[in-house]
């Protein structure tokens, strides 16, 4: 009896061997699975990473640009506002020197 006992005992303890030896090969296979998965996901950081950092680069280079080309607009703003100022001067002398014109035509 007590033989069978033993025997009972050790079936028992083989059937809990396999499940758990089963188990652990599940185990290690999904650990394959997620570590596949983690060098996936870190695969894709990267590119995003990457491409973030291609896009940052063009913002510069945009803002950059953008800077550079109204530097030029103020420039030529300037430029106008000073032709603005010539020509308004210009026009008064010719004014003053038509108007000194006629008075020296008025004496004579």
């Amino acid at each position: 009896n007590q033989a069978q006992n033993r025997k009972g005992r050790l079936e028992s303890a083989k059937k809990q061997l396999l499940r758990a030896e089963k188990q652990a090969e599940m185990s290690k296979e999904n650990m394959g699975d997620l570590e596949r998965s983690a060098k996936q996901l870190e695969e894709v950081q990267n590119q995003e990473k990457a491409r973030l950092k291609a896009i940052e680069k063009d913002s510069a280079a945009i803002k950059d640009q953008m800077f550079a080309e109204s530097q030029k607009l103020f420039e030529a703003k300037q430029e106008e506002a000073n032709l603005v100022a010539e020509i308004s001067g210009a026009q008064r002398e010719s004014r003053n020197a038509t108007q000194r014109i006629k008075q020296l035509d008025d004496e004579a």
